[in-house]
């Protein structure tokens, strides 16, 4: 008794004299939990991101950075070379994107790599002899990148959050700091995006607050303190960069603060920023001198020259889009961001303050990196984010904005208990806004924690978003309202006995259309097609079996959503599925008896020759077994011609 006392008693003295570490130790373990709470086998990243968690056990296992030993493997399934390596100058396979998160989190990958070192270890003591290393170019190594990847992005996710709430504390109180940080944490791409895989985006907001602390903190220190911090934020600056290369107008604002902020102390400053050296070193080894900041893209921006587009139309429909679009809009998923915008008023009217001039700086990078997407022909952000990807990159500026807002906010409601004869209608108003404010950011996290805990094809399915960007602003089966289906299912699953289910589907196809460049083609009767060409393929068809169908609209993802399913037969009877998009989507929930339509594009057969087209109605995610000797439900002939 006396002892576990004595403890109590220590962890007291040590949380008084160091509150800040307490607090932060409590902020990361409550992030790292909550970040890591949709289990180890939820995923929610991206192919985008294999070089980067690739690289480090890579070096270490083979002793090299180059990923020539991939090429006969997983990644090369089917043929093609994966988007996410890139053909070196030298010949080399290499990432198509910077490899700056790899350098920043090896030391967290030495780690990984020392617990599998050890698990082989174990395994060998236990079983009595030797366990080889598991290589990892094998297929077999995939769950170990992705659960390392996510571990590492939820990490650092969380380190971003401690070294938030530490900048917000130089500023505001505690309640400031600790709403402000709930907010950057958990009510914004901060949960969904950056904590669930190792993106870019994750690094990129850790070096970028990074940055702002210790600029921040210089500002409050003298001497060989200011000159540490000074020499560390030069430092992150050139890495930013290399982690991002959109970032790096953070790391050109910042240079410009510190010169005019430290002037002659600012020489510690530039005495880090040759950490962008590493970027460029890498980028000329691989892809030449011409490509020093581009590197791994030059091939996207040759292949794709239009990738920018400096219209007026452009720009308004890609702003309007990245704020407000249902489905990728910033204030659609964190609405309670938009107290950014008072906030960034606030900064101005405080310009005269270091803080505030750090800010302004800050924001306008923002604000520049914002119109950089403006004009950006892909400013989706791709078909696998939950949110709005591209300015992910802002969080940690705008949340900050938040906080002046919020500071200004509670000032009126905090000093009515010290001027009594405060107007009533000033303390009315901004309890009125606190309130608003409150209610913004639980729904903000609600949105969040629907896609923390859910997971679906939204970008995909029908048919992919980059073909038809007006899914974007489509109020009905948005990416919220698809994911929040998901997640209902996963509570309560609405198929009870799979077996009896997957034996009660069956169709009828009355019609199949091909659309293309707006026309409408029928094609019950047969098609001729060039090889390899991609079509969007529209059937129109009856459930005529006992089972509901249950649609894409219903979010059951490889949970027993009903598909067309698609193959080709060659004239010998062998069976090729489509190289990419198996099956037509079909819509709704249609119960036996009733009509509804599937659509999908299809890849037709590489081969010239005559196929037939043969559709099946299956339960994707279910064991499909029971129907195996059902009959297709149409049939059609494809001639398949070479290409011209």
């Amino acid at each position: 008794m006396k002892y576990n006392l004595h403890v109590i008693n220590a962890i007291k003295s040590i949380a008084f004299r160091y509150p800040n570490i307490v607090w932060g130790l409590l902020i990361f373990s409550t992030c790292l939990f909550v970040y890591l709470s949709n289990g180890s086998d939820f995923f929610l990243g991206s192919s985008d991101n294999i070089p980067n968690s690739l690289l480090a056990f890579n070096w270490l296992e083979n002793q090299t950075l180059d990923f020539n030993r991939f090429q006969n493997s997983y990644p090369y399934l089917g043929g093609e070379s994966p988007y996410f390596f890139a053909k070196g100058l030298n010949g080399e396979l290499t990432s198509r994107y910077p490899i700056g998160t790899a350098v920043i989190t090896f030391p967290l990958y030495v780690g990984f790599y020392l617990y599998l070192k050890l698990d082989t270890l174990v395994q060998s003591i236990r079983i009595g002899q030797p366990v080889d290393f598991i290589d990892i170019a094998s297929q077999d190594f995939r769950i170990y990148r992705t659960s390392f990847s996510k571990l590492a992005g939820a990490i650092a996710t969380a380190f971003s959050v401690v070294l938030f709430y530490f900048t917000v504390r130089l500023k505001f109180s505690q309640s400031i700091a600790l709403i402000s940080t709930f907010i950057f944490a958990f009510a914004t791409s901060s949960w969904v995006l950056n904590s669930q895989d190792l993106r870019q985006h994750t690094i990129s907001n850790l070096v970028l607050i990074t940055i702002i602390f210790c600029l921040m903190k210089a500002d409050r220190r003298q001497g060989k303190a200011r000159r540490i911090l000074l020499l560390l934020a030069g430092i992150f600056c050139g890495l930013l960069p290399s982690v991002r290369v959109t970032s790096g107008i953070f790391s050109l604002m910042a240079a410009l603060y510190t010169l005019s902020a430290f002037r002659k102390e600012a020489i510690f400053f530039l005495l880090g920023l040759p950490s962008v050296l590493l970027h460029f070193a890498w980028n000329a080894y691989y892809f030449g001198f011409d490509n020093l900041i581009s590197g791994g893209y030059v091939e996207q921006f040759e292949n794709r020259p239009s990738t920018y587009k400096f219209t007026l139309t452009q720009f308004r429909t890609a702003a309007l889009g990245l704020l407000i679009s249902p489905s990728e809009g910033l204030f659609a998923y964190s609405p309670v961001l938009l107290f950014a915008i008072p906030g960034a008023y606030q900064v101005f009217r405080h310009r005269a303050g270091r803080d505030e001039k750090l800010l302004l700086c800050l924001t306008v990078a923002a604000i520049g990196l914002f119109i950089n997407y403006g004009f950006y022909g892909s400013w989706a952000g791709g078909s696998d984010s939950y949110g709005c990807r591209f300015l992910t990159d802002t969080l940690p500026v705008a949340c900050l904005l938040v906080a002046y807002c919020l500071a200004a906010i509670v000032r009126p409601i905090e000093q009515v208990t010290l001027d009594r004869h405060r107007p009533v209608a000033t303390t009315k108003l901004a309890s009125g806004l606190l309130t608003l404010f409150l209610v913004t950011t639980l729904v903000s996290t609600g949105i969040q924690a629907i896609g923390a805990y859910s997971s679906t094809d939204w970008g995909a399915s029908p048919i992919p978003v980059l073909a038809d960007r007006s899914r974007l602003w489509q109020l009905q089966d948005s990416r919220i309202e698809r994911h929040f289906r998901n997640l209902l299912i996963r509570i309560h699953p609405p198929i009870h006995d799979r077996k009896q289910y997957v034996r009660g589907l069956d169709g009828r196809v009355n019609k199949v259309e091909v659309l293309a460049q707006g026309n409408v083609t029928d094609i019950s009767n047969g098609l001729v097609i060039e090889s390899k060409r991609r079509r969007l393929v529209r059937a129109t068809l009856v459930n005529t079996g006992t089972s509901p169908w249950f649609g894409y609209q219903t979010g059951m993802v490889k949970q027993g959503e009903t598909k067309l399913r698609v193959h080709f037969v060659d004239a010998n009877g062998n069976k090729f599925p489509p190289r990419e998009s198996r099956w037509l989507n079909i819509a709704g929930m249609p119960t036996s008896g009733e009509t509804t339509e599937a659509i999908g594009r299809i890849m037709f057969p590489r081969e010239p020759g005559t196929y037939q087209m043969v559709f099946d109605v299956f339960a994707w995610g279910l064991d499909n077994a029971p129907n195996k000797n059902k009959p297709p439900v149409y049939a059609l002939d494809v001639t398949v011609v070479p290409r011209s």
